[in-house]
């Protein structure tokens, strides 16, 4: 059985799976007319396993949340969805979006504050009138806008500012730098990471963590870590929480002007060895050499993280424009996590220019006509849209020839050995694929998002015109195969079978909270997958669910490994969960179904091998298309059986006719 599979596998292999001329505009199926928003992050807000978009409205005082619904299934059995806006769910007096008036917000962050299962809503907002003074213009305020959840009607909805101050949960958080949102202590509730205010302008203590407990009634406590830090963060930073060494608990990247600041996560040890979080500044490596002896001129943009040649590392990768806004002279830099924590403090050649032939384009950092701090980060997006088991990146460009800029799609393709399927890292590359966004305008941010939720990443972008924004959305047809894939969710491992009554109880119908949140944790998965020359091989990739928070990343609250043409089963698959012990919690799934979605509920949280993994099966064109054939091929079976059968029964008939009008001489 198996050798079957994997001849026709090796066989399908050799198809191309590529990627064709552009992508199909469903913009009014999935938002209707009303466009003029900017989208901030994705979560799964009411836990009905589908992921919801949370947006701000042009003048960015509003939050709103656009719940996903799934319609009737298709012919192809692919689940469709549209979003709803809460103007038809506030009839029910259930709210989905509070207005935060004199502000501007600058980040949204869903996740889980209070422990109780329920997703709640951190905001970063700035007070426009600070802007004229020399200190408050460094100032950002944050708080959390709590998730309730309504027992009668089953219903998950926001509390806004103003009812959050009459029950006395409104606590404010003064920043000087966008948040990260972690688990510092590993109690399975949400933290922040940032740097605090201090109203004399004095910023020494610059590296902070904000503790969130299981009462809403109380301020988070704020946690300094050791003063060892050398840089300034970063005003547009890419602050990471993600596994660094490969032991399971995440660890946290501050980026500042000159470096990469590593602080390892020691588990329950550190904690109890310093008395705070379990953060100990461990190193500070230096920019790539181009840019650490030249960086007045040097533009670094955001990191981005996943395994990108397939080895089973965590890599990382930056966008760097080497002459300033013009970027004439860029590229992508490259090394992976584990040489990050293993480098020299002044260590600079671990990072490795990629090999990215952007087709006469160039990165584009915006300018005074993108003035916005909302989208100006240069940040690569990552998501295998071609499902060939290698991570795709979106990143902003701009043609030099008509200066136009919108964000591309480059194409993980390798270098040199151009058919082999396991390679190293210094055989792959991206190709920039303009036709992919031919039509679209000025498109100042995309990001990638299963929309059909079928495995398959489409796309959802801002375009900029006339100064207004307009969100998009895109639909796939760059797979033109019958690609397989598996998506995981891990989810937070507070609050299951045991949720507090004020929040998910059974007596609402909902025994498990799909959905919330939580970052830091690492998937693997092994499987066997057949090349072109050495037969098979073993394939072994991981990939982190969110790393980052601030500057808007749009990261998804899951991770979809694409797994090629190959439709075997997933050996194993590994989940690693940030812990409060002296290491991490993981748990191993054998024999994983291809085109599967795949919910990891990491409860009791100590005890990885009672976790649980829910498997939903989502069907394929290949497995439709095959039913269909075998039904096909049973129904031609049964036609010809019956007409076999009507000719055996009229020559029988034909014979008794002949034989009743034979003459008998024994008659006689």
């Amino acid at each position: 059985m198996w050798k079957i599979l994997y001849i026709s596998a090796f066989f399908a292999t050799l198809l191309h799976v590529g990627v064709s001329q552009q992508l199909k505009n469903i913009t009014k199926n999935i938002f209707g007319s009303q466009v003029e928003m900017l989208p901030m992050a994705f979560g799964d807000f009411n836990s009905d396993k589908l992921t919801d978009l949370f947006v701000i409205d042009n003048e960015r005082n509003k939050l709103s949340i656009l719940l996903a619904q799934e319609q009737t299934f298709s012919l192809a059995l692919t689940s469709h969805t549209y979003f709803q806006f809460p103007s038809e769910v506030d009839k029910k007096k259930l709210k989905l979006a509070c207005t935060l008036n004199n502000v501007l917000i600058e980040s949204v962050i869903p996740g889980d504050f209070d422990g109780d299962g329920g997703m709640d809503v951190f905001v970063t907002v700035k007070n426009p009138d600070d802007k004229d003074d020399a200190i408050l213009a460094e100032r950002l305020q944050g708080y959390v806008l709590w998730g309730n959840h309504d027992q009668d009607l089953g219903k998950h909805f926001l509390t806004c500012k103003d009812e959050s101050l009459e029950q006395g949960w409104h606590h404010v958080i003064n920043m000087t730098a966008q948040p990260l949102l972690l688990d510092a202590n590993g109690d399975y509730v949400a933290d922040i990471f940032s740097s605090p205010f201090n109203e004399t302008g004095n910023f020494t203590k610059t590296r902070s963590i904000w503790i969130y407990g299981e009462d809403r009634t109380k301020p988070p406590v704020i946690e300094y870590l050791e003063p060892k830090t050398q840089g300034k963060m970063r005003k547009i930073h890419s602050n990471s929480y993600v596994d660094l060494d490969q032991d399971g608990n995440a660890d946290i990247i501050v980026t500042t002007e000159h470096h990469f600041e590593l602080w390892h996560n020691q588990g329950k040890k550190g904690m109890e060895a310093h008395n705070h979080p379990n953060f100990v500044h461990t190193k500070s490596i230096k920019l790539p050499k181009e840019c650490y002896k030249n960086d007045t001129s040097c533009l670094v943009g955001q990191l981005a993280f996943a395994d990108f040649d397939l080895d089973g590392q965590l890599d990382l990768i930056f966008p760097v424009c080497h002459d300033g806004t013009t970027c004439a002279n860029s590229t992508i830099y490259f090394s992976s996590a584990s040489k990050l924590m293993q480098a020299e403090v002044d260590d600079t050649k671990i990072f490795k220019p990629m090999t990215v032939d952007l087709r006469s384009y160039r990165f584009y950092f915006g300018d005074e006509d993108l003035d916005e701090p909302i989208y100006n980060a240069l940040a690569p997006r990552v998501g295998d849209i071609n499902l060939d088991g290698y991570p795709d990146i979106l990143l902003r460009t701009q043609n030099p020839s008509d200066n136009k800029w919108q964000t591309h799609l480059l194409l993980n393709v390798p270098v040199n050995q151009e058919n082999e399927i396991i390679v190293s890292n210094v055989t792959r590359g991206f190709e920039l694929q303009n036709e992919v966004m031919e039509g679209i305008g000025k498109t100042i941010m995309a990001t990638f998002f299963d929309l059909y939720e079928n495995g398959m990443f489409d796309v959802i972008l801002v375009e900029k015109e006339d100064g207004k924004y307009r969100l998009g959305a895109f639909t796939n047809i760059t797979q033109d195969s019958d690609a397989y894939f598996v998506k995981v969710i891990v989810l937070s491992g507070k609050c299951f079978n045991d949720c507090p009554y004020n929040s998910f109880s059974k007596k609402a119908g909902i025994k498990v909270p799909y959905g919330t949140n939580t970052p830091g944790q690492t998937i693997c998965y092994r499987t066997q997958r057949p090349g072109l020359e050495e037969g098979f091989g073993e394939i072994h990739s991981c990939e982190p669910q969110l790393t980052q928070t601030a500057h808007s990343p749009m990261q998804l609250p899951y991770t979809i490994f694409g797994l090629g043409l190959a439709p075997n089963f997933l050996d194993y698959m590994t989940v690693n969960v940030t812990n409060a012990t002296d290491s991490s919690r993981g748990h191993t799934w054998s024999q994983i179904i291809p085109n599967s979605q795949m919910y990891v509920i990491p409860n009791p949280p100590n005890e990885p091998g009672h976790w649980e993994a829910k498997l939903f099966i989502t069907p394929s064109r290949g497995i439709t298309l095959t039913g269909l054939a075998l039904v096909g091929t049973c129904g031609l079976i049964v036609l010809i059986i019956v007409f076999l059968h009507w000719r055996e029964r009229k020559d029988d008939l034909r014979e008794r006719l002949q034989e009743a009008n034979r003459f008998h001489f024994d008659a006689m």
